[in-house]
């Protein structure tokens, strides 16, 4: 079984940037409540009453001086969409639900499964309860178009009015679902867990690894000796080859600072030297092994 760790690989600490987004998560999750709140009240006196129950946030949210913690959550999901994927719509009344625009029946809006539809629909705003009316106890939809319906489009409008059929309103308020934890709702731990699996600098550790590094840290040696060790197993000492990496050396100061003759690598250079090679050996004639 292979460990999945970050940029602290071994290290076992959480990756705070993926700790920070957890906890914005959780201001954006709490805009979608329709729970009135004082920091609400300010959030629209400042951004506009539209950005309260919205799923997604973007540029067009961030006025000129909004302040830093605003562009933080607009930005949030930084085009991977993962925070929109997360939440769904649990649809009582239909009366904050949009009906073309949000996820309600399916996996995807119907704006984006009939964007033809769409096009021609008279109610591209409207939200569900506004698409139809209660007649006699039973729902009835009262969809409106531009045109006429052409006969080619017939089989496509009845796909659309069976996906429709079943919805009835019921006497509660449209709730917003976060889909990351059918059992707990919306946590930080499940947003951060949701996050490690779709971070782009994620770190595989092969099985030998996992077990050199949870006996590194369990080792009877010096703490700064074991945080080295745990620096020069993942490459991040300053040997020439890392200084040339980060172009604080040119091609030709590379070589090794005891022979002189090859790249100073960390393996060379911990390992492989001529110079280092003769140490190691006379530290091993002085080992008296069990």
């Amino acid at each position: 079984m292979y460990m999945e760790i970050y940029t602290s690989a071994g290290l076992g600490i959480r990756d705070l940037r993926l700790v920070n987004t957890s906890l914005l998560a959780k201001w954006r999750w709490k805009l979608l409540s329709q729970e009135n709140e004082l920091w609400k009240d300010v959030v629209i006196a400042r951004y506009g009453s539209d950005v309260i129950g919205k799923r997604k946030l973007g540029d067009v949210d961030v006025p000129r001086l909004a302040s830093n913690w605003w562009r933080d959550l607009c930005h949030l999901e930084n085009g991977s969409n993962w925070f929109s994927l997360a939440v769904g719509k649990k649809v009582g009344r239909g009366d904050s639900t949009s009906f073309w625009n949000e996820v309600w029946v399916g996996v995807q809006s119907l704006r984006q499964r009939f964007p033809h539809f769409f096009g021609i629909s008279l109610q591209q705003q409207v939200v569900i309860q506004e698409a139809g009316s209660l007649i006699d106890g039973r729902w009835q939809w009262n969809l409106m178009w531009r045109r006429e319906m052409f006969q080619w489009e017939e089989d496509q409008y009845s796909e659309l009015v069976e996906i429709i059929a079943p919805f009835f309103p019921l006497d509660i308020n449209d709730k917003w679902l976060w889909l990351g934890d059918g059992i707990q709702g919306f946590t930080v731990k499940t947003t951060y867990l949701q996050l490690e699996n779709v971070a782009n600098n994620r770190r595989t550790l092969e099985p030998i690894e996992v077990f050199v590094f949870k006996r590194l840290w369990e080792s009877a040696s010096p703490s700064k000796i074991r945080a080295f060790v745990w620096q020069l197993l993942l490459n991040r000492v300053q040997t020439k080859d890392n200084l040339y990496k980060l172009k604080m050396l040119r091609t030709d100061q590379q070589t090794c600072v005891m022979c002189e003759r090859k790249a100073e690598t960390a393996v060379h250079l911990f390992l492989h030297c001529d110079c280092v090679s003769k140490v190691w050996y006379e530290l091993r004639g002085g080992w008296v092994l069990p």
